[in-house]
């Protein structure tokens, strides 16, 4: 049902941000002695970062408006293409105080190539 929705400018920009390596971000991780790390795949930033804080019993706070968003990410997200994650966004009890662009946006899978880093 959510075939043939993007356009191919969206995908063209998402091959794109898939193609940059990662080695400014590991060199950060190194400087910063991140203890973890973990992909950012299907269950979206909110859902892997929910995750991460529930296993090491500590709390973030994050700046949405700050984050990157994907050309044709909250067009996607208003057909409905987000579906699949609305049970993780209903676990998040995400305060209803979030920036209008975020109320769109919180639960798009990123492609594999993000990485959600932890230092404690």
């Amino acid at each position: 049902a959510m075939r043939l929705r993007a356009k191919g400018r969206w995908l063209e920009a998402a091959v794109e941000s898939m193609l940059h390596s990662n080695q400014g971000a590991a060199a950060a991780l190194r400087q910063h002695q991140a203890t973890a790390c973990t992909d950012v795949t299907g269950f979206g930033l909110l859902g892997h970062l929910l995750e991460m804080l529930q296993a090491s019993k500590l709390g973030a706070d994050l700046d949405l408006t700050a984050l990157p968003i994907l050309s044709g990410a909250q067009a996607m997200v208003q057909q409905g293409s987000s579906a699949r994650c609305r049970p993780i966004i209903c676990r998040l009890r995400l305060p209803l105080l979030m920036p209008q662009r975020s109320n769109a946006t919180r639960s798009i899978p990123s492609c594999s190539t993000h990485r959600l880093p932890a230092v404690c």
